[in-house]
């Protein structure tokens, strides 16, 4: 432990120096990847995503990110943080936009859970799927939000 803790300072010295220095932030991530030291990842492997240019890198790395923020520290906030950023670099991913709608219906952020369900309609081939979106989004509008105007413009649009 000792050792691994020169040799992550050691790494930390060498990015502060190169901070886009993706060999160098993968050696820190493996070092992390020890037992308790998942905030640290957590942080790491959001970095990291933000250097790698392959999109699909990116994304696995973001997802990793999310799931050990949620799943393992129980901190939803750098899990949404986590999303969010996976959402910056494709706002049609569909997991993000699902993990994202889950957890803000959770903490009972109506306004952000309407939003997603609409983006999510937009994003969807699936015609089906689509409505069945929107008219989730509805429900919110009139159950959540008392906002039967909102919810009347979408099952017109519904209907259309």
């Amino acid at each position: 432990l000792k050792d691994g803790a020169a040799a992550e300072a050691t790494f930390q010295r060498a990015l502060a120096a190169d901070p886009d220095n993706l060999d160098t932030l993968r050696s820190i991530e493996a070092l992390q990847r020890m037992p308790g030291r998942e905030r640290d990842l957590v942080g790491t492997l959001r970095r990291r995503a933000r250097l790698e240019g392959d999109p699909r890198d990116k994304q696995q790395l973001l997802r990793e990110a999310a799931e050990l923020a949620e799943r393992t520290l129980g901190d939803t906030a750098l899990a949404v943080a986590s999303l969010k950023q996976v959402l910056e670099e494709n706002d049609a991913e569909v997991w993000a936009l699902e993990e994202l709608t889950r957890l803000r219906e959770a903490a009972g952020d109506w306004e952000d859970v309407a939003s997603l369900l609409l983006r999510r309609a937009e994003h969807t081939a699936d015609g089906g799927d689509a409505l069945a979106l929107k008219h989730r989004a509805a429900q919110v509008f009139v159950e959540r939000l008392a906002d039967e105007g909102r919810a009347i413009e979408l099952y017109r649009d519904i209907l259309e």
